[in-house]
Protein backbone atom coordinates (compact mmCIF):
# COMPACT_ATOMS: atom_id res chain seq x y z
CA UNK A 1 0.00 0.00 0.00
CA UNK A 2 1.26 3.41 -0.83
CA UNK A 3 1.87 6.21 1.37
CA UNK A 4 -1.19 7.86 -0.92
CA UNK A 5 -3.62 4.98 -0.36
CA UNK A 6 -3.16 4.94 2.95
CA UNK A 7 -3.68 8.64 3.75
CA UNK A 8 -6.67 8.25 2.43
CA UNK A 9 -7.95 5.45 3.92
CA UNK A 10 -6.98 6.96 7.16
CA UNK A 11 -9.08 10.22 6.31
CA UNK A 12 -12.45 7.94 4.91
CA UNK A 13 -11.58 6.24 8.72
CA UNK A 14 -11.80 9.55 10.67
CA UNK A 15 -14.60 10.70 8.53
CA UNK A 16 -16.79 7.71 9.24
CA UNK A 17 -16.01 8.11 12.97
CA UNK A 18 -16.44 11.38 13.13
CA UNK A 19 -20.06 10.72 11.63
CA UNK A 20 -20.79 7.96 13.84
CA UNK A 21 -19.68 9.82 17.09
CA UNK A 22 -21.97 12.63 15.74
CA UNK A 23 -24.74 10.24 14.71
CA UNK A 24 -24.46 8.38 18.25
CA UNK A 25 -24.26 11.28 20.21
CA UNK A 26 -27.65 12.80 18.75
CA UNK A 27 -29.89 9.84 18.34
CA UNK A 28 -27.64 7.53 21.16
CA UNK A 29 -30.34 7.60 23.31
CA UNK A 30 -33.14 6.45 21.36
CA UNK A 31 -31.07 3.43 20.08
CA UNK A 32 -30.05 2.01 23.34
CA UNK A 33 -33.23 2.88 24.72
CA UNK A 34 -35.95 3.78 22.75
CA UNK A 35 -38.33 2.05 24.35
CA UNK A 36 -38.53 4.00 27.73
CA UNK A 37 -37.67 7.27 25.98
CA UNK A 38 -40.34 9.63 23.87
CA UNK A 39 -39.23 11.98 20.81
CA UNK A 40 -41.76 14.51 21.29
CA UNK A 41 -43.54 15.89 24.88
CA UNK A 42 -40.64 14.94 26.93
CA UNK A 43 -40.26 14.39 30.77
CA UNK A 44 -37.61 15.65 32.96
CA UNK A 45 -37.02 11.36 33.60
CA UNK A 46 -36.11 11.55 29.97
CA UNK A 47 -34.08 14.69 30.33
CA UNK A 48 -31.82 12.84 32.65
CA UNK A 49 -31.34 9.43 30.71
CA UNK A 50 -30.45 11.88 27.41
CA UNK A 51 -28.01 14.00 29.25
CA UNK A 52 -26.24 11.80 30.88
CA UNK A 53 -25.78 9.64 28.14
CA UNK A 54 -24.35 12.45 26.03
CA UNK A 55 -22.10 13.62 29.11
CA UNK A 56 -20.68 9.86 29.01
CA UNK A 57 -20.28 10.06 25.50
CA UNK A 58 -18.38 13.46 25.22
CA UNK A 59 -16.09 12.30 27.97
CA UNK A 60 -15.33 9.11 26.18
CA UNK A 61 -14.55 11.28 23.26
CA UNK A 62 -12.40 13.36 25.48
CA UNK A 63 -10.24 11.11 26.73
CA UNK A 64 -10.00 9.24 22.91
CA UNK A 65 -9.01 12.87 21.70
CA UNK A 66 -6.45 13.06 24.50
CA UNK A 67 -5.24 9.33 23.95
CA UNK A 68 -4.52 9.80 20.48
CA UNK A 69 -2.81 12.67 21.18
CA UNK A 70 -0.62 11.13 23.90
CA UNK A 71 0.24 8.63 21.51
CA UNK A 72 1.26 11.25 18.26
CA UNK A 73 3.39 13.02 20.80
CA UNK A 74 5.14 10.24 21.88
CA UNK A 75 5.69 9.05 18.41
CA UNK A 76 6.52 12.54 17.62
CA UNK A 77 9.03 12.32 20.50
CA UNK A 78 10.40 9.05 19.32
CA UNK A 79 10.72 10.53 15.75
CA UNK A 80 12.63 13.37 17.37
CA UNK A 81 14.97 11.14 19.74
CA UNK A 82 16.17 8.87 16.57
CA UNK A 83 17.10 11.65 14.81
CA UNK A 84 18.67 13.33 17.35
CA UNK A 85 20.62 9.83 17.48
CA UNK A 86 21.14 9.45 13.89
CA UNK A 87 22.61 12.97 14.09
CA UNK A 88 24.79 12.48 16.86
CA UNK A 89 26.28 9.60 15.50
CA UNK A 90 26.82 11.19 12.33
CA UNK A 91 28.67 13.98 14.22
CA UNK A 92 30.83 11.27 16.20
CA UNK A 93 31.40 9.55 13.00
CA UNK A 94 32.66 13.21 11.11
CA UNK A 95 34.78 13.86 14.38
CA UNK A 96 36.18 10.40 14.54
CA UNK A 97 37.05 10.92 10.66
CA UNK A 98 38.32 14.19 11.29
CA UNK A 99 41.04 12.47 14.05
CA UNK A 100 41.66 9.66 11.85
CA UNK A 101 42.80 12.53 9.19
CA UNK A 102 44.93 14.49 11.85
CA UNK A 103 46.28 11.65 13.50
CA UNK A 104 47.43 10.39 10.15
CA UNK A 105 48.89 13.44 9.35
CA UNK A 106 51.13 13.84 12.70
CA UNK A 107 51.92 10.08 11.82
CA UNK A 108 53.52 10.91 8.68
CA UNK A 109 55.04 13.99 9.96
CA UNK A 110 57.21 11.89 12.73
CA UNK A 111 58.03 9.68 10.09
CA UNK A 112 59.91 12.41 8.16
CA UNK A 113 60.83 13.62 11.02
CA UNK A 114 62.74 10.21 12.13
CA UNK A 115 64.85 9.58 8.73
CA UNK A 116 65.82 13.06 8.88
CA UNK A 117 69.83 14.50 9.01
CA UNK A 118 68.83 16.68 12.05
CA UNK A 119 69.40 15.42 15.81
CA UNK A 120 66.53 17.42 16.77
CA UNK A 121 64.14 16.43 14.47
CA UNK A 122 64.41 12.90 14.98
CA UNK A 123 64.27 14.08 18.52
CA UNK A 124 60.76 15.69 17.53
CA UNK A 125 59.60 12.42 15.42
CA UNK A 126 60.03 10.56 18.43
CA UNK A 127 58.39 12.57 21.12
CA UNK A 128 55.65 13.15 18.76
CA UNK A 129 55.14 9.63 18.03
CA UNK A 130 54.87 9.20 21.74
CA UNK A 131 51.92 11.51 21.78
CA UNK A 132 50.19 9.56 18.80
CA UNK A 133 50.94 6.23 20.77
CA UNK A 134 49.47 7.34 23.86
CA UNK A 135 46.20 9.23 22.53
CA UNK A 136 45.66 6.53 19.97
CA UNK A 137 45.37 3.33 21.59
CA UNK A 138 44.58 1.83 17.57
CA UNK A 139 47.95 3.05 16.81
CA UNK A 140 49.49 2.25 19.47
CA UNK A 141 50.97 -1.29 18.54
CA UNK A 142 52.13 0.50 15.47
CA UNK A 143 54.52 3.05 16.91
CA UNK A 144 56.30 0.31 18.75
CA UNK A 145 56.78 -1.45 16.10
CA UNK A 146 58.15 1.89 14.36
CA UNK A 147 60.07 2.86 17.45
CA UNK A 148 61.67 -0.46 18.09
CA UNK A 149 62.77 -0.40 14.04
CA UNK A 150 63.98 2.92 14.57
CA UNK A 151 66.04 1.43 17.53
CA UNK A 152 67.47 -1.49 15.54
CA UNK A 153 68.15 0.49 12.42
CA UNK A 154 69.97 3.74 13.98
CA UNK A 155 72.29 1.52 16.19
CA UNK A 156 72.82 -1.63 14.63
CA UNK A 157 76.37 -1.61 13.18
CA UNK A 158 77.38 -0.96 9.43
CA UNK A 159 79.91 -2.17 7.07
CA UNK A 160 82.00 1.00 7.69
CA UNK A 161 82.01 0.28 12.00
CA UNK A 162 81.31 -3.27 12.51
CA UNK A 163 84.88 -3.70 13.14
CA UNK A 164 85.51 -0.46 15.05
CA UNK A 165 86.02 0.08 18.28
CA UNK A 166 82.77 -0.06 20.79
CA UNK A 167 80.86 2.74 21.08
CA UNK A 168 80.69 3.95 24.74
CA UNK A 169 77.24 5.93 24.19
CA UNK A 170 73.86 5.23 22.72
CA UNK A 171 73.43 8.27 20.61
CA UNK A 172 70.54 10.37 22.51
CA UNK A 173 67.59 9.84 19.82
CA UNK A 174 68.30 5.54 20.22
CA UNK A 175 68.07 6.25 23.94
CA UNK A 176 65.05 9.09 23.53
CA UNK A 177 63.08 6.06 21.82
CA UNK A 178 64.11 3.32 24.42
CA UNK A 179 62.94 5.47 27.20
CA UNK A 180 59.57 6.23 25.36
CA UNK A 181 58.79 2.82 24.40
CA UNK A 182 59.66 2.07 28.05
CA UNK A 183 57.52 4.10 29.69
CA UNK A 184 54.39 3.22 26.90
CA UNK A 185 51.15 2.68 28.08
CA UNK A 186 49.91 -0.55 28.54
CA UNK A 187 47.02 -0.79 26.94
CA UNK A 188 46.77 -4.34 26.34
CA UNK A 189 48.06 -5.61 29.95
CA UNK A 190 48.92 -9.23 28.84
CA UNK A 191 50.82 -7.85 25.99
CA UNK A 192 54.62 -7.92 26.19
CA UNK A 193 57.27 -5.86 24.02
CA UNK A 194 59.90 -7.74 22.10
CA UNK A 195 62.27 -5.27 21.30
CA UNK A 196 64.58 -7.62 20.18
CA UNK A 197 67.87 -5.43 19.88
CA UNK A 198 70.21 -8.22 20.61
CA UNK A 199 72.09 -6.89 17.39
CA UNK A 200 72.53 -3.84 18.60
CA UNK A 201 72.83 -4.04 22.02
CA UNK A 202 76.13 -5.87 21.56
CA UNK A 203 79.93 -5.58 21.99
CA UNK A 204 79.24 -2.53 20.14
CA UNK A 205 77.86 -0.92 23.20
CA UNK A 206 80.23 -2.51 25.53
CA UNK A 207 80.21 0.06 28.54
CA UNK A 208 77.12 1.66 26.89
CA UNK A 209 75.27 4.74 28.45
CA UNK A 210 71.85 3.42 30.07
CA UNK A 211 71.51 5.46 33.07
CA UNK A 212 67.68 5.22 34.19
CA UNK A 213 66.38 3.80 31.33
CA UNK A 214 62.72 2.04 31.37
CA UNK A 215 63.16 -1.44 29.66
CA UNK A 216 60.31 -3.16 31.46
CA UNK A 217 59.23 -6.63 29.68
CA UNK A 218 61.65 -6.17 26.88
CA UNK A 219 63.28 -9.45 25.25
CA UNK A 220 67.00 -9.06 25.39
CA UNK A 221 68.46 -11.97 25.99
CA UNK A 222 71.60 -12.69 25.21
CA UNK A 223 72.19 -9.02 24.91
CA UNK A 224 75.80 -8.02 25.94
CA UNK A 225 75.86 -5.20 27.88
CA UNK A 226 79.61 -5.25 30.14
CA UNK A 227 80.58 -2.42 31.61
CA UNK A 228 77.45 -0.64 31.09
CA UNK A 229 76.25 2.19 33.32
CA UNK A 230 72.74 0.95 34.44
CA UNK A 231 72.03 2.55 37.39
CA UNK A 232 68.51 2.95 38.27
CA UNK A 233 67.31 1.35 35.31
CA UNK A 234 63.89 -0.82 35.00
CA UNK A 235 63.96 -4.42 33.61
CA UNK A 236 60.67 -5.48 35.87
CA UNK A 237 59.39 -8.56 33.89
CA UNK A 238 62.38 -8.34 31.04
CA UNK A 239 63.53 -11.60 29.39
CA UNK A 240 67.22 -11.43 30.18
CA UNK A 241 68.09 -15.03 30.01
CA UNK A 242 71.90 -15.05 29.07
CA UNK A 243 72.54 -11.58 29.36
CA UNK A 244 75.88 -10.57 29.60
CA UNK A 245 76.25 -7.65 32.10
CA UNK A 246 79.89 -8.56 33.42
CA UNK A 247 81.24 -5.20 35.71
CA UNK A 248 78.18 -3.49 34.62
CA UNK A 249 76.76 -0.76 37.08
CA UNK A 250 73.64 -1.82 38.14
CA UNK A 251 73.09 0.09 41.70
CA UNK A 252 69.74 0.55 42.16
CA UNK A 253 68.36 -1.54 39.29
CA UNK A 254 64.89 -3.14 39.62
CA UNK A 255 64.84 -7.30 37.48
CA UNK A 256 61.46 -7.58 39.64
CA UNK A 257 60.01 -11.10 38.48
CA UNK A 258 62.75 -10.63 35.50
CA UNK A 259 64.16 -13.76 33.79
CA UNK A 260 67.78 -14.04 34.35
CA UNK A 261 68.23 -17.60 33.94
CA UNK A 262 72.09 -17.89 32.96
CA UNK A 263 72.53 -14.51 32.76
CA UNK A 264 76.28 -13.40 33.49
CA UNK A 265 76.71 -10.49 36.46
CA UNK A 266 80.10 -11.22 37.39
CA UNK A 267 81.41 -8.39 39.31
CA UNK A 268 78.86 -6.30 38.52
CA UNK A 269 77.73 -3.58 41.17
CA UNK A 270 74.58 -4.65 41.82
CA UNK A 271 73.87 -2.67 45.11
CA UNK A 272 70.47 -2.15 46.50
CA UNK A 273 69.39 -4.29 43.42
CA UNK A 274 65.89 -5.54 43.26
CA UNK A 275 65.67 -9.38 42.50
CA UNK A 276 61.95 -10.09 44.01
CA UNK A 277 60.74 -12.93 42.34
CA UNK A 278 63.47 -13.03 39.68
CA UNK A 279 64.75 -16.29 38.18
CA UNK A 280 68.55 -16.36 38.74
CA UNK A 281 68.71 -20.19 38.14
CA UNK A 282 72.18 -20.48 36.91
CA UNK A 283 73.01 -16.74 37.28
CA UNK A 284 76.66 -16.08 37.84
CA UNK A 285 77.15 -13.50 40.22
CA UNK A 286 80.68 -14.07 41.28
CA UNK A 287 82.38 -11.14 42.74
CA UNK A 288 79.11 -8.84 42.26
CA UNK A 289 78.37 -6.19 45.14
CA UNK A 290 75.56 -6.95 45.93
CA UNK A 291 74.76 -5.38 49.75
CA UNK A 292 71.46 -4.11 50.41
CA UNK A 293 70.38 -6.33 47.70
CA UNK A 294 66.64 -7.98 47.84
CA UNK A 295 65.83 -11.38 46.54
CA UNK A 296 62.68 -11.96 48.17
CA UNK A 297 60.69 -14.79 46.50
CA UNK A 298 63.84 -15.15 43.76
CA UNK A 299 64.92 -18.22 42.30
CA UNK A 300 68.64 -19.01 42.89
CA UNK A 301 69.13 -23.04 41.87
CA UNK A 302 72.54 -23.10 40.84
CA UNK A 303 73.19 -19.52 40.70
CA UNK A 304 77.37 -18.86 41.42
CA UNK A 305 78.17 -16.79 44.22
CA UNK A 306 81.59 -16.93 44.91
CA UNK A 307 83.18 -14.19 46.61
CA UNK A 308 79.93 -12.15 46.36
CA UNK A 309 79.55 -9.52 48.86
CA UNK A 310 76.35 -9.80 50.59
CA UNK A 311 76.50 -7.26 53.07
CA UNK A 312 73.00 -6.62 54.14
CA UNK A 313 71.72 -8.53 51.40
CA UNK A 314 67.94 -10.13 52.09
CA UNK A 315 66.74 -13.16 51.26
CA UNK A 316 63.57 -13.52 53.96
CA UNK A 317 61.09 -11.16 54.49
CA UNK A 318 62.29 -9.10 57.40
CA UNK A 319 62.59 -6.08 55.09
CA UNK A 320 62.27 -4.78 51.67
CA UNK A 321 64.83 -3.39 48.88
CA UNK A 322 64.86 -0.02 47.88
CA UNK A 323 62.40 -0.58 44.72
CA UNK A 324 59.22 -1.65 46.82
CA UNK A 325 56.78 0.39 46.16
CA UNK A 326 54.12 0.89 49.04
CA UNK A 327 51.48 -0.49 46.39
CA UNK A 328 53.23 -3.59 46.52
CA UNK A 329 54.37 -4.29 49.58
CA UNK A 330 51.09 -6.37 50.54
CA UNK A 331 51.18 -8.72 47.16
CA UNK A 332 55.08 -9.21 48.07
CA UNK A 333 54.31 -10.36 51.47
CA UNK A 334 52.91 -13.34 49.98
CA UNK A 335 56.22 -14.37 48.12
CA UNK A 336 58.24 -17.28 49.46
CA UNK A 337 61.67 -16.27 51.20
CA UNK A 338 64.83 -16.86 48.37
CA UNK A 339 64.38 -20.26 47.04
CA UNK A 340 67.38 -22.94 45.37
CA UNK A 341 69.57 -21.20 47.75
CA UNK A 342 72.41 -23.62 49.53
CA UNK A 343 74.99 -23.67 52.52
CA UNK A 344 77.35 -24.81 49.32
CA UNK A 345 76.48 -21.84 47.57
CA UNK A 346 77.53 -19.28 50.06
CA UNK A 347 80.86 -21.06 51.13
CA UNK A 348 82.95 -18.60 48.91
CA UNK A 349 80.91 -15.36 49.21
CA UNK A 350 81.08 -12.66 51.70
CA UNK A 351 78.37 -13.04 54.11
CA UNK A 352 77.83 -11.08 57.62
CA UNK A 353 75.68 -11.14 60.61
CA UNK A 354 72.88 -8.10 58.34
CA UNK A 355 72.54 -10.71 55.65
CA UNK A 356 68.90 -11.66 56.08
CA UNK A 357 68.91 -15.34 55.29
CA UNK A 358 66.38 -18.38 55.30
CA UNK A 359 65.81 -19.96 58.78
CA UNK A 360 67.48 -23.25 57.51
CA UNK A 361 70.54 -21.50 56.22
CA UNK A 362 70.85 -19.17 59.31
CA UNK A 363 71.01 -21.72 61.64
CA UNK A 364 73.57 -23.96 59.32
CA UNK A 365 76.81 -24.22 61.24
CA UNK A 366 78.88 -24.16 57.79
CA UNK A 367 77.12 -20.30 57.38
CA UNK A 368 77.80 -19.74 61.10
CA UNK A 369 80.82 -20.31 60.57
CA UNK A 370 81.07 -18.55 57.18
CA UNK A 371 79.33 -15.26 58.95
CA UNK A 372 82.25 -15.25 61.95
CA UNK A 373 84.67 -15.62 59.21
CA UNK A 374 83.45 -12.99 57.22
CA UNK A 375 82.93 -11.13 60.22
CA UNK A 376 86.25 -11.53 61.27
CA UNK A 377 88.26 -10.72 58.45
CA UNK A 378 85.96 -7.79 58.00
CA UNK A 379 87.17 -6.66 61.75
CA UNK A 380 90.69 -7.31 60.77
CA UNK A 381 91.18 -5.14 57.44
CA UNK A 382 89.20 -2.12 59.19
CA UNK A 383 92.04 -1.92 61.46
CA UNK A 384 94.85 0.16 60.52
CA UNK A 385 98.63 -1.31 60.39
Amino acid sequence: MTPKTKRIALTGCLTLLVVGYGLLLWHGPWWIDGSHLRRKNLEPADGVVITGFRTMLVALGAGAVAACGLYYTHKNHRHTEMMFQHTRAKDREQSEISREGQVTERYVQAIKLLGSESLTERLGGIYSLERIMRDSEKDHSTVVEVLAAFIRQRAEPTEDNIFSKPVPYLSEDVQAAISVLGRRPHFDKGSILNLDVRRVLNNRFHGAMLHRVELVGTHLSGARLSYANLTLANFNEADLRGIELLGAKCAKVSFRRANLQGANLSTALLADADFTGANLTGANLSGADLKNATFLGADLTGANLMFADLTAADFTHERFGYWTPPSDTAKDKNLPEAHGLTAEQLADAFVYRNTELPAHLASDPRVQELIEKCEADREKAAKPE
